[in-house]
């Protein structure tokens, strides 16, 4: 319709298909950790405990992270990336090493560079170099970091640990505590 040279009001009705808006997922959960098997040190993308035991080899007694997966998708979770680390991140000796290592900028960790993500899980680690450095890596990555206490902390403890200089104190970080006891799929204990 062309512009009338006469002022006043003009109606130009056009028709038009309203369409819904999708809902897409605004949160992805990171876990890095020790996984029976996959690639290492490369972020996987597993959207159900299937995917992430088709990718990485399932539940392992040797890795709590696969316990956290699992716990992950069990109770709504939709979209998760994985890294397996190259060392066995069990041992306080060797977990700051794997889950950041010097020699290789990419791995562990740091290979959640090459990926988009929200929420940082460490599920077991409570080594306190770690801690803070993945405290800080969430802070440069707009991401956060939940973090588990040491198991068997009494509540009188867990405040001496909470306020301790053992966790991060950052405004990207939080401790998730109390431990939850479930019957083991593996065994039934």
């Amino acid at each position: 319709m062309q512009p009338p040279n006469e002022p006043g009001v003009f109606i130009d009705e056009t028709s038009h298909v309203s369409q819904a808006i999708v809902g897409v997922s605004t949160s992805v959960t990171a876990f890095v950790g020790i996984a029976a098997g996959g690639p290492p040190d490369t972020p996987t993308h597993v959207g159900s405990s299937t995917d992430f035991t088709s990718a990485l080899g399932g539940l392992s007694p040797a890795s709590e992270m696969s316990y956290a997966v699992r716990q992950f998708f069990q109770n709504g979770g939709t979209d998760a990336v994985v890294v397996r680390g190259t060392d066995s991140a069990s041992d306080p000796a060797t977990t700051h090493a794997t889950l950041f290592p010097t020699s290789n900028p990419r791995g562990g960790v740091f290979a959640l560079r090459s990926t988009s993500f929200n929420i940082l899980v460490l599920a077991g680690i409570t080594d306190e170099p770690t801690l803070h450095d993945a405290a800080t890596f969430c802070e440069a990555n707009n991401a956060f970091l939940i973090v588990d206490p040491p198991a068997a902390l009494s509540p009188q403890s867990m405040q001496a640990y909470a306020t301790s200089a053992a966790l991060p104190k950052s405004d990207h970080a939080a401790l998730y505590y109390q431990y939850i006891d479930i019957a083991d799929p593996l065994t039934g204990a």
